[in-house]
């Protein structure tokens, strides 16, 4: 029996960008446009894939032969510490597609900063430390 996943980035998935907005991750992702009807979810976990969760982007813009899909995912409001691993699956026409850092997952790692007079308190990127799988390239 044929299956119908590829859990290897073949360019029908991709993660465009991951922007930090104030409490919030902006993800943007590109897909192949195979069929009208599309689902692009992401699947996360934040403490070592125990358990996992998934939510779906909304459709944003057509360009060419690829649509863009983005997703607002908000921060822990009272947490100091956050990491989250994911990956992108995209379904449409029957098939399934994983854009999963060639199956390392993507990390994001991040340590509230003190509030100052000057800035007010929020989430910066925590740089220098290695996630279990993989690090996400700087953003």
């Amino acid at each position: 029996m044929e299956s119908n996943i590829q859990h290897n980035n073949t360019g029908m998935v991709s993660l465009e960008s991951i922007c930090l907005q104030r409490n919030n991750l902006q993800l943007n992702v590109f897909v192949q446009n195979v069929s009208f009807e599309k689902k692009v979810t992401m699947r996360y976990t934040t403490d070592q894939w125990k358990t996992f969760h998934e939510i779906d982007f909304e459709y944003q813009l057509s360009l060419f032969e690829r649509d863009r899909f983005s997703l607002v995912f908000p921060l822990p409001r009272f947490q100091q510490r956050f990491h989250m691993e994911f990956s992108i699956r995209y379904q449409s026409n029957g098939l399934e597609f994983w854009d999963n850092n060639q199956e390392k997952n993507f990390c994001v790692e991040l340590t509230r900063k003190s509030r100052t007079k000057e800035q007010p308190s929020g989430f910066q990127i925590q740089k220098g430390r290695q996630c279990q799988r993989s690090i996400f390239k700087d953003f």
